[in-house]
């Protein structure tokens, strides 16, 4: 009976930046907290400055940017396309950015 020999999953991230310079992280991680670790590790090695960490977000969450009033999916009455009888049907989590500054 022979037995499975165990190896930790291989991971690498390569970044090349726009003078040409390539960095590479390679390690060797099972959980997912350990390898979003190291994934922050490689975006601040790769000259991303940030405050916080990486995670997973539960994507059906609504975007905290957005404003709360947009959030209801009733967006802002009387504002849409000229032409239009009623405003455009959008998911209640969108928001534009460039027509919501």
């Amino acid at each position: 009976m022979s037995m499975l020999k165990y190896t930790p999953t291989k991971f690498e991230f390569t970044v090349t930046s726009c003078d040409g310079t390539v960095s590479i992280r390679r390690f060797e991680k099972d959980t997912l907290p350990e390898i979003l670790e190291e994934f922050e590790y490689f975006l601040r090695g790769a000259g991303f400055s940030f405050d916080g960490v990486v995670d997973v977000v539960k994507d059906d969450l609504p975007d905290p940017n957005t404003p709360p009033e947009l959030e209801t999916g009733t967006g802002h009455p009387g504002f849409w396309y000229e032409g239009e009888d009623e405003p455009p049907q959008k998911s209640k989590y969108y928001y534009d950015k460039d027509r919501n500054k």
